[in-house]
């Protein structure tokens, strides 16, 4: 299974990360009820992924902290590097949930109001063309930070090793840290080649349409021809 972790040193996403991650997901995916899941519009696709992958990445999240801190409190003082491992996940999870949130509270919604704009050709109260590939281009940043994130967390448990004669709970927190970083990969080919392409393309289409005067604009943006308000994802 690629994972992200592969990808810890990289600054960006190449052609080829991600033709490896797609033939695992594509596997995934004909063994699951959502295998048609690439040809989904993006009100559904968006909808899915907040509700199946981000709620499963926070329960994963959840449990594994929790666990990861029953293991240290018994086995830290033998075992020194989970101090630190602790450490990274505190932060690495802290970031995360916060990644999940802005997707969640800001792109997402944004993502969903052009698709219906684009089904009911209203476009005159939209005010954010041009600002959803930024958006898109911020979130993949964070991708890589995740990366690398889990890249640490690799060289702390020496590749999810166990050490010999660990308890359940010792075993049982290496099993899921690696089940959680296969879904975070599953989940950034899913977002990065399905879903961001589609949402940009539709972006750029119905700016396009105003560009040509197809649809009328709200009165204040008139000078400007395309409206230039924006919003903060931080």
């Amino acid at each position: 299974m690629p994972a992200l972790s592969l990808y810890s040193r990289r600054n960006t996403f190449t052609a080829s990360d991600y033709r490896e991650i797609e033939t695992v997901f594509l596997q995934q995916m004909k063994t699951t009820a959502s295998r048609d899941v690439e040809k989904w519009n993006l009100d559904d696709l968006t909808d899915y992924i907040a509700v199946t992958h981000h709620n499963n990445i926070k329960r994963e999240v959840t449990f594994i902290y929790d666990l990861a801190q029953e293991v240290v409190s018994q086995h830290g003082e033998k075992y020194p590097e989970l101090l630190k491992l602790n450490e990274i996940v505190f932060l690495f999870f802290h970031d995360l949930l916060n990644h999940l949130m802005k997707k969640n509270k800001i792109l997402f919604p944004n993502i969903k109001e052009i698709f219906n704009i684009s089904c009911s050709r209203d476009i005159s109260t939209y005010t954010n063309f041009g600002l959803l590939s930024g958006t898109i281009t911020l979130m993949q940043k964070e991708y890589l930070a995740v990366a690398k994130y889990l890249g640490q967390i690799h060289a702390y448990t020496d590749g999810y090793r166990l050490p010999a004669g660990v308890c359940d709970a010792y075993r049982h927190l290496f099993e899921s840290m690696k089940e959680l970083e296969n879904n975070l990969t599953l989940h950034v080919y899913l977002e990065n080649k399905v879903l961001f392409p589609n949402a940009v393309a539709l972006d750029k289409e119905l700016e396009k349409e105003i560009r040509r005067g197809k649809y009328a604009i709200l009165p204040a943006h008139r000078s400007t021809g395309i409206p230039q308000t924006s919003y903060n994802v931080g």
